[in-house]
């Protein structure tokens, strides 16, 4: 009688989307933001925030009024090589500008 061997589905499963886990070591202090930043990019594939400032330079960025309220078009700040998150919002944008050129040129 056969016994022990590799068996399909056997074993516990991943807790991590991305599969296997390495051991290393981090100072104490930090073990636990490491852990959540660890999280959030198994679960996204990106870390959503900037964690040392929030200062965003528009420098160079052209500020619209209309109404009395001061306007900063999402185009503007693409093509001045901010990253646009989600991706299909950025992509949006593009296509938009790209068809506001199109329009133009005729």
């Amino acid at each position: 009688m056969v016994r022990g061997g590799k068996r399909t589905g056997s074993g516990g499963k991943f807790k991590w989307n991305l599969g296997k886990t390495k051991v290393i070591r981090v100072p104490e202090a930090i073990a636990d933001q490491v852990l959540a930043l660890a999280g959030e990019l198994d679960q996204s594939g990106y870390i959503d925030h900037v964690t040392s400032s929030k200062v965003v330079d528009l420098s160079g960025i052209s500020v619209s009024t209309i109404n009395g309220n001061s306007y900063i078009f999402l185009k503007d700040l693409l093509f001045m090589g901010y990253e646009i998150k989600p991706d299909k919002l950025a992509e949006k944008i593009i296509s938009e500008a790209y068809k506001n050129q199109l329009s133009r040129g005729k």
